[in-house]
């Protein structure tokens, strides 16, 4: 499977923008919190870690999948 990251034309500069908002709040200790007790790892990143992230965890679904021999109905 193939993620389809892009922005959709959304300018660069928002999406650093959304970014950095969407970091601050997650470093918030009450947010924090909240997230950690519904067993959520906070984790931000930039754009580029987040496609490299959803890559990674694709090929090994897709690996798990095959060996399972899975099958969609």
């Amino acid at each position: 499977m193939v993620w389809n990251l892009t922005t959709g034309g959304t300018p660069p500069a928002a999406v650093a923008r959304l970014n950095a908002e969407i970091g601050k709040n997650l470093r918030d200790p009450k947010v924090e919190e909240r997230l950690a007790a519904q067993t959520f790892e906070v984790k931000g990143g930039s754009p580029a870690e987040l496609a490299r992230l959803m890559h990674a965890d694709a090929a090994t679904n897709a690996a798990i999948v095959a060996q399972a021999k899975i099958k969609a109905e």
